[in-house]
């Protein structure tokens, strides 16, 4: 046989929570004002090497936004460079036996001209666009085939 609660016993256990709940909301009332608590959007600059990396779990990919390499389309992610960060976000997680905690690839839309000055300053770690390797970039950050 179950035990069902009949509406007296309902009224007696809600009039011993509604004093406790009208204190609270009373202290929450009096304490001052503070800020709201937000969510940070900021994208922190970072500098680590891909172990890192792997050891923080994130990776962040700066791509040019077009409709050739990086767009949005209903809400999915699409174009040649986010296929191509799927499958190397694939790649990384099975060779570095990631199971419970993935490394997740962080892709962040950008112009074409910030690219590689988003990764010097650290906002990126990884920059995808069919860059062409010149001197002046070679100062600025390395080049992988």
């Amino acid at each position: 046989m179950r035990f069902r609660p009949n509406h007296a016993v309902l009224a007696a256990a809600l009039l011993l929570i509604a004093p406790l709940s009208l204190a609270e909301t009373a202290k929450a009332a009096a304490a001052p004002a503070t800020q709201p608590r937000q969510l940070s959007t900021e994208s922190k600059p970072w500098k680590g090497d891909f172990d890192q990396m792997v050891e923080r779990r994130v990776i962040r990919v700066l791509v040019p936004y077009s409709r050739t390499f990086y767009y949005v389309d209903k809400g999915r992610e699409r174009g040649i460079s986010a296929e191509h960060l799927r499958d190397f976000e694939r790649w990384v997680n099975q060779k570095h036996k990631t199971h419970k905690r993935p490394v997740t690839l962080y892709i962040i839309p950008t112009t074409r001209d910030k690219l590689l000055t988003g990764l010097a300053e650290g906002l990126g770690d990884i920059a995808v666009g069919n860059l062409t390797v010149t001197e002046e970039r070679l100062k600025i950050v390395d080049f992988v085939a």
